[in-house]
């Protein structure tokens, strides 16, 4: 269910999809990483992976309970 939520909300899942480029080519990473994009990009994608993910464990908690 959150991977049908992240891509709902994102349109992919894989990373690459995610920012458009393949981290493994050489220099790419250390270049992504420099340009600062995973602040703004990756970040809001794990804070709603955490924050959804959090939320469907509560609600599973709940409902065995």
């Amino acid at each position: 269910e959150l991977v049908e939520q992240f891509r709902d909300e994102f349109g992919a899942v894989r990373c690459r999809d995610l920012i458009g480029v393949d981290l493994a080519a050489p220099g790419v990473h250390d270049e992504f990483m420099a340009s600062g994009r995973w602040k703004t990009v990756c970040m809001s994608q794990i804070e709603f992976a955490v924050t959804r993910g959090a939320w469907l464990f509560e609600e599973m908690v709940v409902i065995d309970d």
